[in-house]
């Protein structure tokens, strides 16, 4: 269930597309339950080192998915724009570079070898 809040609308106001709005929604939502708070307000309250370490803790979740690096940094894109929107400051090229590399094999297959 999505509580409306000022923090929310801001958000959602900002995305353009509704496939945007769609996914970018879901996104926000496991990150929500994820860091157990009740409301989107509250990111606001956070201290910027309790923030940073539950954005870490949730990439590198992400990553311990084996998610591509396009569906990692979807999900990061969500929770970005709702940081931005709200001025809240957090350290994007820290968590930035926690993504998985472009191109990587992920999922645990073998890379073709030249022999």
């Amino acid at each position: 269930m999505i509580i409306m809040d000022s923090c929310w609308t801001l958000f959602v106001n900002a995305i353009k597309t509704e496939a945007t709005k769609e996914s970018y929604t879901k996104s926000m939502i496991k990150f929500k339950e994820f860091c157990k708070v009740k409301t989107y307000c509250q990111f606001q309250k956070m201290k910027t080192e309790k923030l940073k370490s539950l954005l870490v803790s949730y990439i590198i979740q992400l990553n311990d998915r084996n998610l591509a690096h396009s569906s990692v940094s979807l999900y990061l894109s969500a929770i970005e724009l709702f940081l931005d929107m709200n001025e809240i400051n957090y350290p994007k090229r820290v968590i930035r570079k926690l993504l998985p590399s472009i191109g990587k094999k992920q999922g645990g297959g073998r890379l073709n070898s030249l022999k």
